[in-house]
C-alpha cells in the first residue's frame, strides 16, 4: 500500500511540468485544497474505464486548468468541480466526460470533438461562458421538468435554454447543445428529448451572452412552439416560433427595427450547409411553406436598412 501511494506522489510531482499522469493501479483523492493542472490529466491505461474507484473528490475541491499549452483529458470519464483559466490554448476531451459539480469558465475553451461533456448531477452547472471561454462541441444536461418549468432545474445547468410550464407532463428532459465556431461566428444546434411522449405546446427559449452568439438552430418537433430570445443587438429576429399543420408550416418572429426584408435558411442536417429556402412565401414577419420533410432545421435573418 505504501509503495502505491509513493508512486502516485511521484507522478503528481512530475505532472506540474507537463501533464498529470495517474497510474492505473493508483487511487488519488483531490481535496480538500484546490489543485492547478498544466497540460491536462491522463489515467495511464489502455482503455477508458469508470474512474470512480481511481479518482475521488472532496466535495468542495476544484481542479483548475491553467497555462498556455493545448491540454488533453485522457481516459477520465468523471471530474467534480472544474475551472478553465488558460492564458492560451484549449482543453481537448478524448472521451465523454461527466462533470458532477460546477464548470466555471474564465478564459479558454473545452473542445469535445465527437464526445459529450455531460452535466451529470442535478447540481451540475456551467458558468461564465462567453466568446473566448465556452464549450465547443457537445454539452448535455438532463433535468426533471414534469408539468413544471425549468426554473427549479436551474435552466438545465446554465447551458442557455429555458422551458415554460404551459404544456403537459414531459417527464425528464434531455438537452444536447452543439456549438460550432467559424470566422468569429458562433452557431448552436439544440436537440431536445422528453422521457414522456410530447403532446401539446411548450415554449422553449435560448439565451446567450451579448459577446457570444449570433444564431441558433433547433431540431423541430411537430406541434412544438420554439421561441428564440437574442439579447445581442444583431440582425437576428427575436421571438422565432413555428406552427405546423398536416399540410404546411409557418414561421413567425418579432419585427426587427429598420429591417427592409427577411431571409429564411433551411437544411435537413443541423451540421450541414444552410441555404436560402424559397419554397415559402412571406407575409410581413411570417413565412409559410408546404410541409415536405419529416425533419428540417431553420433560421431567419433580417436585412437592415443601410
Amino acid at each position: 500500500m505504501k509503495k502505491a501511494l509513493m508512486l502516485c506522489s511521484i507522478l503528481l510531482i512530475i505532472s506540474l511540468q507537463a501533464k498529470m499522469v495517474i497510474g492505473q493501479n493508483c487511487q488519488v483523492t483531490f481535496g480538500p485544497r484546490d489543485i492547478s493542472v498544466y497540460g491536462g490529466i491522463k489515467i495511464n491505461q489502455n482503455k477508458i474505464l469508470n474512474n470512480s474507484q481511481l479518482i475521488k473528490f472532496d466535495p468542495a475541491s476544484m481542479i483548475q486548468f491553467i497555462g498556455s499549452a493545448e491540454d488533453t483529458v485522457t481516459n477520465i470519464c468523471t471530474l467534480n468541480n472544474v475551472t478553465v483559466n488558460k492564458s492560451k490554448g484549449n482543453i481537448l476531451l478524448e472521451q465523454n466526460l461527466n462533470v458532477l459539480g460546477q464548470l466555471k469558465f474564465i478564459k479558454g475553451n473545452i473542445i469535445t470533438g465527437n464526445n459529450i461533456l455531460n452535466l451529470a448531477s442535478p447540481a451540475s452547472a456551467v458558468k461564465g461562458e462567453c466568446s473566448d471561454a465556452k464549450v465547443i462541441g457537445n454539452i448535455k444536461s438532463e433535468r426533471f421538468i414534469g408539468t413544471d418549468n425549468s426554473n427549479k432545474a436551474d435552466h438545465f445547468g446554465g447551458i442557455g435554454l429555458k422551458i415554460n410550464d404551459s404544456g403537459n407532463d414531459i417527464g425528464n428532459v434531455t438537452v444536447l447543445r452543439n456549438t460550432e465556431e467559424s470566422a468569429g461566428e458562433i452557431k448552436r444546434t439544440w436537440k431536445i428529448e422528453t422521457s414522456i411522449p410530447f403532446t401539446g405546446t411548450r415554449n422553449v427559449s435560448v439565451y446567450w451572452d451579448d459577446s457570444e452568439q449570433k444564431s441558433a438552430y433547433f431540431e423541430i418537433d411537430k406541434a412544438t412552439t420554439l421561441t428564440v430570445v437574442n439579447s445581442a443587438d444583431v440582425a437576428v429576429p427575436q421571438g422565432l416560433s413555428m406552427g405546423v399543420t398536416s399540410k404546411d408550416m409557418k414561421l413567425s418572429w418579432a419585427q426587427v427595427k429598420s429591417a427592409v426584408e427577411y431571409k429564411v435558411y433551411s437544411s435537413t442536417d443541423p451540421y450541414g450547409t444552410f441555404e436560402i429556402d424559397e419554397s415559402g412565401s412571406f407575409d410581413g414577419t411570417e413565412w409559410t411553406a408546404p410541409l415536405t420533410e419529416q425533419r428540417k432545421f431553420f433560421y431567419v435573418t433580417a436585412v437592415k436598412e443601410k
